[in-house]
Protein backbone atom coordinates (compact mmCIF):
# COMPACT_ATOMS: atom_id res chain seq x y z
CA UNK A 1 0.00 0.00 0.00
CA UNK A 2 1.07 3.56 -0.51
CA UNK A 3 1.15 5.60 2.66
CA UNK A 4 -1.11 8.64 2.69
CA UNK A 5 -1.03 11.61 5.04
CA UNK A 6 -3.63 11.13 7.76
CA UNK A 7 -4.53 14.85 7.64
CA UNK A 8 -4.72 15.80 3.95
CA UNK A 9 -4.53 12.48 2.05
CA UNK A 10 -1.44 13.34 -0.03
CA UNK A 11 1.42 10.86 -0.40
CA UNK A 12 3.20 10.64 2.97
CA UNK A 13 6.95 11.01 3.33
CA UNK A 14 7.09 10.81 7.12
CA UNK A 15 6.12 8.54 9.94
CA UNK A 16 5.38 10.87 12.86
CA UNK A 17 5.41 9.58 16.43
CA UNK A 18 3.46 11.16 19.28
CA UNK A 19 3.78 10.50 22.99
CA UNK A 20 0.96 10.85 25.50
CA UNK A 21 2.66 11.36 28.87
CA UNK A 22 -0.62 11.14 30.80
CA UNK A 23 -1.53 7.72 29.40
CA UNK A 24 2.11 6.70 28.79
CA UNK A 25 1.30 5.59 25.24
CA UNK A 26 3.02 6.10 21.89
CA UNK A 27 1.13 6.76 18.68
CA UNK A 28 2.32 6.75 15.07
CA UNK A 29 0.80 8.19 11.92
CA UNK A 30 1.87 9.08 8.39
CA UNK A 31 2.28 12.66 7.20
CA UNK A 32 3.24 14.60 4.09
CA UNK A 33 5.92 17.33 4.18
CA UNK A 34 3.36 20.11 4.65
CA UNK A 35 1.54 18.39 7.54
CA UNK A 36 4.57 16.82 9.24
CA UNK A 37 4.83 19.26 12.15
CA UNK A 38 1.12 19.81 12.71
CA UNK A 39 -0.45 18.55 15.94
CA UNK A 40 -2.63 15.44 15.89
CA UNK A 41 -6.37 16.18 16.33
CA UNK A 42 -7.14 12.60 17.42
CA UNK A 43 -4.84 13.10 20.41
CA UNK A 44 -6.19 16.47 21.54
CA UNK A 45 -3.59 18.25 19.40
CA UNK A 46 -0.48 16.75 20.95
CA UNK A 47 2.72 17.77 19.21
CA UNK A 48 5.01 15.17 17.55
CA UNK A 49 8.12 14.03 19.35
CA UNK A 50 9.83 12.14 16.54
CA UNK A 51 9.76 12.12 12.73
CA UNK A 52 11.10 9.17 10.76
CA UNK A 53 11.70 9.43 7.02
CA UNK A 54 9.73 6.88 5.01
CA UNK A 55 11.48 5.37 2.02
CA UNK A 56 9.36 3.96 -0.75
CA UNK A 57 11.17 0.74 -1.48
CA UNK A 58 11.29 -2.73 -0.09
CA UNK A 59 11.92 -1.50 3.45
CA UNK A 60 10.55 1.44 5.39
CA UNK A 61 13.74 2.89 6.80
CA UNK A 62 16.96 4.04 5.11
CA UNK A 63 19.32 1.39 6.45
CA UNK A 64 17.14 -1.29 4.78
CA UNK A 65 16.41 0.58 1.57
CA UNK A 66 16.82 -1.38 -1.67
CA UNK A 67 17.84 0.79 -4.62
CA UNK A 68 17.08 -1.77 -7.31
CA UNK A 69 14.93 -0.42 -10.13
CA UNK A 70 12.74 -3.51 -10.07
CA UNK A 71 11.97 -3.03 -6.38
CA UNK A 72 8.31 -2.09 -6.02
CA UNK A 73 7.60 1.46 -4.88
CA UNK A 74 5.44 0.50 -1.96
CA UNK A 75 5.62 0.26 1.76
CA UNK A 76 3.98 -2.47 3.77
CA UNK A 77 2.42 -2.14 7.19
CA UNK A 78 4.39 -5.19 8.30
CA UNK A 79 7.71 -3.55 7.40
CA UNK A 80 6.89 -0.47 9.46
CA UNK A 81 5.50 -2.57 12.30
CA UNK A 82 8.68 -4.67 12.37
CA UNK A 83 10.78 -1.56 13.06
CA UNK A 84 8.68 -0.06 15.87
CA UNK A 85 8.19 -1.30 19.38
CA UNK A 86 5.02 -3.36 19.86
CA UNK A 87 3.49 -0.76 22.18
CA UNK A 88 3.10 1.85 19.40
CA UNK A 89 -0.52 2.44 18.40
CA UNK A 90 -1.14 3.33 14.74
CA UNK A 91 -3.67 6.07 14.00
CA UNK A 92 -5.74 5.84 10.84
Amino acid sequence: MYCRCNLCGRLADWLVLFYDSVEDKKYATTRCDECRDKPEPQLDNKVPYNNISLWYGSWAFPEYRVDSLDSPIRLTYAEVRARLSPDVIFLS
